[in-house]
């Protein structure tokens, strides 16, 4: 399992990746569960870092501020536009556009 998921060139993969190439040359009882929960117990997988951009010059829409998220594994980048940069305005970014979308991370990292 660790083979499959943590190696470098494995790309830390989900349970929906690693399991069906694990399943075609491996078997163990309750094997989906068991990579699933290695899975989500990997430190790698789970860390983003967080902080706002701003302000700047306000948009047509009325917004001055950038939250930006990064997958501190991947370098993936979720941004979001405000025109205010407060307590609120950030957890609701973090409920609704990532942990309800792609889970809880384990660590946030900001400043």
């Amino acid at each position: 399992m660790a083979a499959y998921h943590d190696h470098p060139l494995s790309g830390h993969f989900g349970t929906g990746c690693t399991w069906p190439t694990l399943r075609n040359t491996y078997y163990w009882p309750r094997m989906k569960d068991t990579i699933t929960s290695y899975i989500k117990s990997c430190d790698k997988c789970s860390q983003f870092s967080m902080d706002w951009w701003g302000s700047t010059t306000t948009s047509l829409s009325g917004n001055r501020y950038v939250l930006v998220i990064t997958d501190r594994l991947s370098g993936y980048v979720f941004a979001k536009a405000s025109p205010t940069n407060t307590a609120q305005d950030t957890a609701r970014f973090l409920i609704d556009e990532i942990i309800l979308v792609h889970g809880s991370p384990d660590v946030i990292i900001t400043d």
